[in-house]
């Protein structure tokens, strides 16, 4: 049996809670804090890993970058490419599993933006990062957001429930392994007579575990931020974002 990220009927039945219109409106300020924390020159060659619909790609490439983007849900990429003609931006999307990179092409820059990341075992997680790590050539930048340990610690709760538009609600049940190496979520989204049930588990790491496991595959520096405003990386932080360098 796959497991839930291998399946297009997550990714698809839960695009609400994932990409609406907020999502797509925060993009802007989201690449803004990217170009700024990572200081990735003007026309970089940036690979983005995990695009999903494109949100970063199509902003990326809308500022003068030379962007290629991999999701492995086809629908993603089938918007990401519609939304691309409709802007008349050229950038190269593709469907693929980011644990089966094999890049001949060298980037400026490689960005993974949304908590892609904690989905596999020790030796596939590393694995994956040590590929990341091979597409970017030196000196180059990693770019990673996720959510931290330590917020999820701070912040926790078993039950909640939230309306994601008018009429569409998000009510979320989650529970954490003893010593928070991972967390666990089942999500339940109802419109009307409409009913869509997931679960998701996915690995955490604390800021020290992310530097560690970047600068094993062979990163340089590893710095941590809060915001894309370059806020200090604490349990009151908004996210993890990780600027990792060659």
């Amino acid at each position: 049996m796959p497991d839930w990220h291998e399946t297009d009927a997550f990714w698809e039945d839960f695009y609400p809670v994932m990409f609406h219109d907020g999502r797509w409106e925060a993009a802007r300020s989201e690449v803004d804090g990217i170009l700024s924390l990572s200081g990735i020159e003007p026309g970089a060659r940036i690979l983005d890993v995990c695009c999903g619909p494109g949100r970063h790609s199509l902003e990326l490439a809308r500022r003068g970058h030379v962007v290629t983007g991999i999701d492995r849900t086809a629908s993603y990429i089938v918007e990401a490419r519609d939304r691309a003609s409709q802007a008349g931006l050229d950038l190269d999307l593709r469907v693929g599993d980011v644990r089966a990179l094999s890049e001949t092409t060298s980037y400026d820059a490689a960005i993974s933006i949304y908590s892609s990341i904690g989905y596999f075992d020790d030796v596939k997680e590393r694995s994956f990062l040590a590929k990341v790590y091979g597409c970017i050539r030196d000196p180059g930048v990693f770019v990673l957001d996720t959510v931290g340990k330590e917020i999820v610690i701070s912040g926790f709760k078993e039950q909640n429930t939230e309306e994601i538009s008018e009429g569409l609600v998000l009510e979320e049940n989650r529970k954490a392994a003893p010593d928070w190496s991972w967390i666990e979520n089942r999500w339940t989204l109802t419109c009307g007579d409409v009913f869509k049930a997931g679960t998701w588990r996915t690995r955490l790491y604390s800021g020290p575990e992310i530097s560690a496991a970047l600068q094993d595959v062979g990163f340089a520096s590893v710095e941590l931020f809060g915001d894309w405003l370059g806020s200090e990386y604490d349990d009151q932080a908004r996210r993890l974002i990780v600027i990792a360098r060659k």
